[in-house]
């Protein structure tokens, strides 16, 4: 499940909040932020990883208006929670919004553009989750291609801001 009942629950009460603050045509500033920490547990002398997400909309005294919490389980990644809290803030927002995210998420917004891209080639694209090392031809394929550094042309470059 993609979102706990609870979660949906909230999302859906931010969404009504969001409907009664905005019209759609009104351009609205959403910042995102995802968090991966360590805590270590003393009894069981292990680590455990906490994800969290958040988003703020302010006002235009920079006072906040709406926000969102939310914890991510099962996904332990920096990547992940970044674009879990994007993910969060999309949720809640009404068909046809105007919106700017504003993330500190280099990797989101390089997705943003690969997604920007399908839809100027109006692509139909299902992205398919295979097994690592696993026998599967097409994959060990491109894993072989990736690690040959004898034959590698530079054919991408990617400007590092």
């Amino acid at each position: 499940m993609l979102v706990n009942n609870e979660a949906m629950t909230q999302h859906i009460a931010l969404l009504q909040q969001i409907r009664s603050t905005f019209n759609p045509s009104d351009m609205i500033n959403i910042y995102t932020d995802g968090s991966l920490t360590n805590h270590f547990n003393n009894s069981s002398n292990t680590f455990t990883k906490y994800m969290g997400t958040g988003w703020v909309i302010l006002n235009s005294k920079d006072e906040v208006i709406l926000e969102c919490s939310s914890s991510i389980t099962n996904w332990p990644s920096s990547i992940h929670v970044e674009l879990g809290a994007i993910l969060s803030a999309t949720l809640v927002l009404q068909t046809g919004q105007k919106v700017n995210i504003l993330t500190d998420s280099q990797v989101a917004i390089d997705i943003s553009c690969i997604i920007n891209l399908i839809d100027s080639k109006r692509l139909e694209i299902k992205l398919v989750k295979v097994k690592s090392h696993s026998g599967v031809k097409g994959n060990e394929e491109a894993d072989r291609v990736v690690k040959n550094d004898t034959k590698k042309v530079t054919c991408i470059k990617i400007k590092d801001s």
